[in-house]
């Protein structure tokens, strides 16, 4: 898929806003071994084989990766990082089977172990499946149909059941995807899904884990304004960092994480509503420890000239970032209707040329068949006969 709109965005940030998200791939100033018994799987799929891109993903599994080994002192054998092409339903499955088997040889070992942590920025869908009450992680080459979403996707609520039986501390989940199965932009990512079929409706309360998720309901999880990556990871990811910390202790509890990044989602994003949610009773544990300061939102607020979420006016820099997009999206779906139409060109010159060949080779055959038969019996004439019959 093409990637027009990273690139529309990269170049708008600074009329969106007059400040700068900050760079998250690079490590803290003050990085931790809270994690060194933690394992982590981390999935970012920005280039879906047949879906729409969700462009920024692979930025964020990136920083993520980068906070955990670097951050966080996870040694990086005990962190999975699958991107793109790597996250299939098997690919996903296949990690978190080895972070589990982590977790077993450290407490072989003698070690207690620490926070298991899952990662996926990607697609998500109800199950188009009514017998099935689970809602789907949808992989890399997942196609746009309600069976292929079925039968290449990961069922959310059984993988973090099989995380949660594992012998760690704590779970923590961070799933920035939305379950009504539409795509960032809104559109429905295959015909045939149950888009009446809220989040609450079909997720399975964690026992111990902290989930976070990116959105509620049928709200659509959405880029970040000036960035133009996905919002609930990148800002859940500062607030582990530090930005989270609202009393300053210098501990980031899995509520503050929470109320961070909807508060920040709720001052910057003014175009849809988006708020992340909190799954599970383990909203007062403690997910790191870190002093790092965020970003000034006031700042940020009072050079877009906006107003607040779901509010009235929007400003003219914001106005031509949406036109920009829209004809970027329409750019990039007019491309992939002519990919797809020569393809099917192709297709079908290969196919008539493969029938003129198979009519030639059985013209041919015939043909000396019938020169094999004369011939056979102007032998049997035999001699001088056989020249002037």
């Amino acid at each position: 898929m093409r990637r027009l709109l990273p690139l529309v965005l990269l170049a708008l940030a600074p009329l969106a806003f007059g400040g700068a998200w900050p760079d998250l791939s690079q490590p803290p100033a003050e990085p931790t071994t809270d994690g060194a018994y933690d394992v982590a799987v981390v999935i970012g799929i920005e280039d879906y084989a047949s879906l729409p891109d969700i462009p920024g993903a692979d930025e964020n599994a990136s920083d993520w990766y980068t906070w955990f080994t670097k951050g966080r002192g996870l040694r990086p054998g005990r962190v999975e990082l699958l991107r793109n092409n790597q996250a299939t339903d098997g690919g996903i499955s296949d990690a978190v089977d080895k972070a589990l088997r982590y977790l077993q040889e450290t407490v072989d070992a003698g070690q207690t172990p620490g926070t298991f942590w899952f990662v996926f920025v990607g697609h998500g869908s109800p199950s188009p499946d009514s017998a099935i009450k689970d809602a789907l992680l949808v992989g890399y080459d997942a196609s746009a149909t309600a069976n292929g979403l079925l039968q290449r996707s990961v069922r959310r609520d059984a993988l973090l059941a099989r995380i949660e039986a594992g012998p760690q501390r704590q779970t923590v989940a961070v799933l920035d995807a939305c379950f009504n199965g539409k795509s960032s932009g809104g559109e429905t990512l295959a015909p045939g899904l149950q888009l009446a079929l809220s989040t609450r409706e079909t997720r399975q309360t964690p026992k111990g884990a902290a989930v976070f998720t990116a959105s509620r309901g049928n709200q659509v999880a959405g880029p970040l304004p000036g960035l133009g990556r996905p919002a609930m990871s990148y800002l859940m990811l500062g607030a582990l960092r530090g930005w989270g910390d609202r009393n300053r202790d210098g501990a980031i509890t899995a509520s503050e994480a929470l109320d961070y990044s909807l508060d920040a989602m709720r001052t910057v994003v003014k175009t849809r509503p988006q708020e992340p949610e909190l799954w599970g009773e383990s909203g007062g544990a403690t997910l790191s420890r870190a002093g790092e300061r965020g970003p000034d939102l006031t700042t940020f607020v009072l050079s877009s000239g906006g107003t607040s979420v779901g509010g009235g006016a929007v400003s003219v820099q914001e106005q031509q970032l949406q036109e920009m997009m829209r004809q970027a999206e329409e750019a990039a779906r007019q491309q992939q209707a002519a990919e797809q139409a020569a393809k099917r060109a192709a297709d079908e010159l290969r196919r008539m040329q493969d029938e003129r060949l198979a009519s030639l080779e059985s013209d041919t055959k015939a043909g000396a068949t019938r020169l094999w038969a004369q011939s056979k019996a102007l032998r049997e004439i035999g001699g001088e006969q056989a020249c002037t019959a």
